[in-house]
């Protein structure tokens, strides 16, 4: 059984087995932010959590794995302002 996040349930399996690449990116940003132990302020954006974050400049959803190597950082938040870019 192929099991997903509520929040991931469409995407499709990836052949062979792994993650797909939605997957394997949430996975990655849900254990960073309970690496140390500040999870439960970390894994939202929304009011009262810490707001650390980057904006991408393409969906990685609709790239394929050599894209995905080429995605740059447009905008920078951390501590909920913006010090790199623009929103």
């Amino acid at each position: 059984m192929l099991r997903r996040p509520p929040n991931l349930a469409r995407c499709p399996p990836v052949p062979g087995g792994g993650r797909h690449p939605l997957e394997a990116l949430a996975t990655y940003a849900t254990h960073a932010a309970f690496a140390d132990n500040e999870g439960h302020r970390k894994v939202a954006i929304t009011p009262g959590m810490l707001a650390d974050l980057v904006l991408i400049d393409h969906d990685p959803a609709s790239l394929t794995a050599d894209e995905l190597l080429a995605i740059t950082v447009a905008t920078t938040v951390l501590g909920g302002e913006v010090v790199s870019g623009a929103l």
